[in-house]
């Protein structure tokens, strides 16, 4: 790691030490690059994966279905066009009918062009209801109710069924020129004969639109619980989506837990390496005062009887911001080059051992008294240009 510089000299310190080793200010706590954050648990990269997955396929379904859409709308065109030409041909027969009454040979042509219309017309209705039922067996039919309640909003049936009621009604119009053609040939036993053999048709072309009107309307009856399926449907389609949302929701808040986590972790990790340096520095406390208590034990000084504490002072001048030492032995002052001495004033050192604590704050002690200069000697540091005094204080133990 880089060296920390000091906030007040700006020197550079190894980065394990707490203080400035030129000033002996506290230094900045350097921090550490956080860890990278750990990768997201499998089991919600497995789920989101297949969340996505999920939603992928519906929204392909969905597609499909508005394929099918289209193709049902072009369908539903067609049968209207049918059906409108068919009520154009039926009211065109009306109205010849009325306009010059018929006669057998007519009558005859008239049923059997009317016959052959409905047969088209039911095979067109044919294939109309075999195209609804296609789509309604198909899988996308069963993922597209929604568009059920559209096809069947479109009013195909009803329109339908207005037609066959129309054929009816033109076919109905045919009874009074039968019955005049009845009383007519009501002494000709072969024309009577082929006219309850046209009749016969008739009643069967009856029966057989009703037929085809029963159909439809049991086809709009399974259309109406094809509806009610595809409602079921969108139902769970939404549920679906629901649960991806809260999924989505669940897997961001585990992340951002995460980073929680991994901020609490390197917070506690910087309280612990704090605690460490903390303990270390009283070990080294506790060593340094049970030794100091071994040299006292075994002092011959223990029967002193002086001054326990005092005050020096030293008054000097610094020609430069540099840190320079000023060396007290016998409270006699030497000091460096760059520092003029101008005073030494205070307490001398009672020759026991002592304690020195430093009393200004641009004074730190570099070298303390000990029992190899008799407990007479200090070196203290000092920095700042210009005039200035160290002070610091000394006490027995």
């Amino acid at each position: 790691m880089a060296d920390v510089l000091c906030v007040k000299c700006n020197n550079p310190n190894p980065p394990e030490l707490t203080y400035c080793r030129f000033c002996g200010t506290r230094l900045p706590k350097v921090q550490a690059p956080p860890p990278p954050p750990p990768p997201p648990p499998p089991e919600l990269v497995k789920e989101h994966e297949e969340l996505q997955s999920a939603h992928a396929e519906l929204q392909g379904q969905h597609q499909e279905a508005l394929g099918k859409l289209t193709g049902l709308q072009q369908l539903k065109q067609q049968a209207e066009n049918r059906i409108k030409d068919l009520v154009t041909q039926v009211e065109e027969l009306k109205q010849r009918i009325e306009g010059n009454p018929p006669n057998e040979a007519e009558v005859q042509s008239l049923i059997a062009e009317l016959q052959q219309k409905l047969k088209i017309t039911e095979q067109n209705l044919q294939v109309a209801v075999v195209e609804i039922q296609k789509l309604k067996a198909s899988p996308v039919g069963q993922l597209t109710r929604p568009l059920w309640t559209k096809i069947l909003s479109w009013g195909l049936l009803p329109v339908i069924a207005s037609a066959g009621g129309l054929a009816v009604g033109a076919y109905s119009g045919l009874n009074p020129y039968r019955s005049q053609l009845n009383q007519t040939l009501s002494g000709k036993g072969e024309q009577e004969r082929k006219l309850q053999s046209l009749q016969s048709q008739l009643t069967a072309t009856t029966q057989q639109l009703d037929q085809t009107k029963q159909q439809l309307a049991s086809d709009q009856q399974n259309n109406t619980q094809m509806t009610s399926q595809m409602s079921d449907l969108q139902k769970s389609s939404d549920a679906a989506s629901s649960q991806l949302t809260g999924a989505r929701n669940e897997l961001a808040s585990a992340k951002t837990q995460i980073v929680r986590d991994r901020e609490s972790i390197g917070d506690k990790d910087q309280q612990l390496q704090a605690a460490r340096t903390e303990i270390q520095q009283l070990t080294a406390r506790a060593a340094q005062a049970a030794a100091l208590q071994e040299v006292i034990s075994h002092h011959p000084y223990l029967s002193y009887k002086g001054p326990t504490q005092g005050v020096v002072t030293v008054k000097y001048t610094a020609k430069s911001d540099k840190p320079s030492r000023i060396t007290i032995d016998h409270f006699r002052a030497t000091s460096d080059s760059d520092i003029t001495l101008q005073s030494l004033s205070g307490s001398a050192f009672p020759a026991v051992p002592l304690i020195i604590e430093p009393a200004s704050k641009n004074t730190t002690i570099s070298s303390p008294p000990s029992a190899a200069n008799g407990w007479q000697k200090v070196v203290i540091s000092v920095q700042g240009k210009g005039s200035s005094e160290a002070v610091f204080k000394w006490s027995v133990f």
